[in-house]
């Protein structure tokens, strides 16, 4: 059981470490209430469960100007010319006219 719940509770150390911040940012996140954590003793902790719903709300969702900017860049590779194609070379050849 105090293994299992050891598993669970993060310090302050390990939450920076695993997504790649300061301790001292960590460190804000719970002073501001943003990062919920707990004391045990002397000492901070942050619940598993309690990091990832963090990370969850402050993934950044989709964009409308991101998915623009896809569909856009989809479009012109259709209309870009394409690079060798056989019926084009032989409108090129014969002058435009599309032999039946």
């Amino acid at each position: 059981m105090a293994q299992s719940l050891e598993k669970d509770l993060l310090g302050v150390k390990d939450v920076a470490g695993l997504i790649g911040v300061g301790e001292d940012t960590v460190w804000r996140w719970c002073r501001e209430g943003n990062l919920p954590c707990l004391k045990v003793g002397k000492h901070w902790r942050v619940r598993r469960e309690a990091l990832e719903d963090f990370l969850r709300r402050s993934e950044r969702p989709a964009t409308l100007v991101g998915r623009l900017r896809s569909f856009l860049q989809g479009l012109s590779d259709l209309t870009q010319k394409p690079r060798y194609s056989p019926l084009a070379s032989v409108i090129e050849y014969t002058g435009g006219q599309v032999p039946l």
